[in-house]
């Protein structure tokens, strides 16, 4: 809507993200739909949080289509169009948990929409869940990445505790795979990939999400991947007992379920189930009592081998089941080296006929040049000319290997990326145009760089380079997410 004036107070529209004049209020047009609280059955759950139950067990509670019109009243006081803090413009609600109602809303200070959390009246007095709330924000603020919601600032209206973060379009993996069952390979890659990368960059402030699953994951209109909910998340390693039981049992690794440590390799845990929903369309646990769940871990192995044998390649499968090791101290050490185990083969080639043309001229191009010289320094003319023609081929042949070397290209995610080997260079790679490496020749060897900007941005792309006599092969992978 860029350019648009308001057709009610005739004023210029500064963003096309409002769905409100931000001068008068008014629904601009096209909006009017968006003036009533959109139905909770058709919106996406944005929170949730634990429940304490009997024993060490806990529970999630979330938005669904059965929600009472009186709950949602309670909990969701302010219709479409109402000024909060002189500020936030609300838009609709987009959902509510345990923890929170969430709401699109425009920002009118900083010119674009936001999502608004606020924290349930009932347990505005409670320490504990005051405590979490400040907590999420805290820890989330700490984490600035492509791949995490940002969450930029807490306030307060009536006396209702609210956080503002990124507004995202599109849906939690939950609902996807709710919605499309099982993930393509490429697709399911590709996610995880990226859900390892905002892993690793939480992760890398000492933060312990604690609570990843498939409803704490957003997948935007463009196919990216957020991580968000930091409500349980905790700056380091947990050893109050009673924290160690927070989180969704049916994701929680066999440590956190016997309360006895929660570190990176418990989210790794949950990485792994999360992985196994995508590659196969399921949950790999549907236990109903907490006993039934410990022992279906202890069988997680077999039953992803079986369920995954004949769908998924093993190194995927491999990945899986390391991150689904009872033993956390045998899951792999890190979300990036995660993301490194589902490199993808951009090509696997092997040049034999190239090869021994290149091994042909680099032999004859000593004795070609001695013979060409020793022709060159004869009295006779014939002589002469045949030593200057053997100069010659020996020049043409040299131009040739240089001008046409043994080379492939692959575009990958909008960038070009270029290996190529030839007798006088050796090695090279390139990414976009620009060389990121080059290396001897006749030699094995490992060639790397990294896509700088755009799509794929930090991922780095290698080249598994082997040279023989008789051939040339090259294994090139995008080998990590950063």
């Amino acid at each position: 809507m860029g350019g648009v004036h308001c057709p009610t107070c005739n004023r210029a529209i500064p963003q096309s993200d409002f769905r409100f004049c931000p001068w008068c209020g008014q629904p601009l047009p096209g909006m009017e739909d968006l003036t009533r609280l959109s139905d909770p059955a058709e919106t996406v759950a944005a929170v949730a949080a634990p429940i304490s139950m009997s024993g060490s067990r806990s529970a999630y509670i979330r938005s669904s289509p059965s929600s009472s019109a009186a709950a949602l009243a309670d909990d969701a006081p302010w219709p479409a169009g109402t000024l909060l803090a002189d500020r936030y413009r609300i838009v609709r609600l987009l959902g509510r948990g345990g923890m929170g109602v969430v709401y699109h809303a425009d920002d009118l200070r900083l010119g674009h929409p936001v999502a608004l959390k606020f924290l349930p009246a009932a347990l505005a007095s409670d320490p504990r869940r005051l405590e979490q709330f400040h907590n999420e924000v805290s820890l989330a603020r700490q984490v600035s990445h492509p791949n995490v919601c940002r969450v930029y600032d807490i306030g307060d209206v009536e006396g209702r505790l609210f956080l503002s973060m990124e507004y995202i379009e599109g849906e939690d993996l939950a609902s996807m795979l709710q919605r499309r069952g099982r993930l393509s390979e490429e697709e399911a890659i590709e996610l995880t990939r990226q859900i390892c990368a905002g892993l690793n960059a939480v992760h890398a402030k000492g933060i312990l999400h604690r609570d990843l699953k498939p409803a704490n994951i957003f997948i935007n209109g463009s196919g990216h991947a957020q991580l968000m909910d930091f409500g349980i998340a905790t700056g380091g390693a947990v050893d109050d007992a009673e924290r160690l039981s927070e989180g969704t049992p049916a994701y929680m690794a066999p440590e956190q379920l016997a309360r006895t440590d929660v570190t990176v390799k418990s989210d790794l845990y949950a990485l792994g189930l999360i992985m196994y929903e995508m590659f196969s369309g399921r949950r790999l646990f549907s236990a109903k009592t907490l006993e039934d769940l410990v022992r279906s871990q202890r069988t997680a192995a077999s039953d992803v081998s079986d369920a995954l044998s004949t769908a998924v390649r093993p190194r995927l499968q491999e990945a899986i089941l390391r991150c689904l090791d009872p033993d956390a101290a045998r899951r792999p050490a890190s979300a990036a080296a995660v993301s490194t185990m589902l490199q993808t083969v951009l090509f696997d080639r092997t040049w034999t006929i190239r090869r021994l043309v290149q091994v042909a001229t680099q032999a004859a191009a000593l004795p070609l040049l001695f013979l060409g010289g020793t022709l060159m320094g004869r009295s006779s003319t014939t002589a002469m000319l045949a030593g200057l023609g053997i100069l010659l081929l020996l020049v043409v042949l040299i131009a040739t290997e240089i001008r046409f070397p043994i080379a492939a290209t692959v575009i990958y995610k909008d960038h070009r990326i270029r290996f190529y080997n030839n007798p006088v260079l050796g090695e090279r790679l390139y990414i976009d145009g620009a060389l990121v490496d080059k290396g001897g020749m006749g030699f094995n060897m490992t060639l790397r760089g990294t896509i700088e900007s755009g799509a794929g941005a930090g991922e780095r792309i290698t080249a598994h380079v082997q040279c023989r006599f008789e051939r040339v092969s090259c294994q090139l992978v995008a080998e990590s997410f950063g």
